[in-house]
């Protein structure tokens, strides 16, 4: 379900995502992530669960169009995206090796709903920094102005 969410909020955030801000947009898919994660530990239905994999489609659909959007808009004029990209899909590939074991320690420990809980907390605090995030435009615009490499 999520894998057929996430090619249509790409392509529909894809013609838009300028327009609605970067920003927003990447607290909005912290915020999908958190409420799937909430309601994965709080529900047993089978449809219920199948509806919310919806949520980690759309989540997944907007990062991976606001991630070289938000990237470009941090290093530009530094001639630096490639490495930065390069260095961001490290840090995302080691995040996505460990997060198995991760997942399986607190599933271990706790069972699946403390560890579905505790990744909607993770989503949480990744929404409040997402707010807190300085507008990736607003330092685009001052990157240019001051001429910085």
């Amino acid at each position: 379900m999520a894998q057929i969410t996430t090619i249509p909020t790409a392509i529909l955030l894809g013609t838009r995502a300028g327009a609605s801000g970067l920003r927003r947009l990447l607290a909005l898919a912290c915020a999908a992530l958190a409420l799937r994660g909430l309601i994965f530990a709080t529900f047993e239905s089978p449809v219920i669960l199948v509806a919310a994999q919806v949520l980690d489609g759309v989540a997944t659909g907007i990062w991976d169009i606001l991630l070289p959007l938000i990237l470009s808009d941090f290093v530009t004029g530094s001639g630096r995206y490639s490495t930065s990209r390069g260095a961001l899909d490290t840090v995302q590939g080691l995040g996505g090796s460990l997060s198995n074991a991760a997942g399986g320690a607190m599933v271990l420990a706790g069972g699946y709903d403390a560890a579905f809980a505790l990744l909607a907390l993770f989503a949480a605090v990744a929404f409040i920094l997402a707010v807190c995030l300085p507008s990736p435009h607003a330092i685009k615009v001052s990157r240019i102005a001051s001429g910085v490499r």
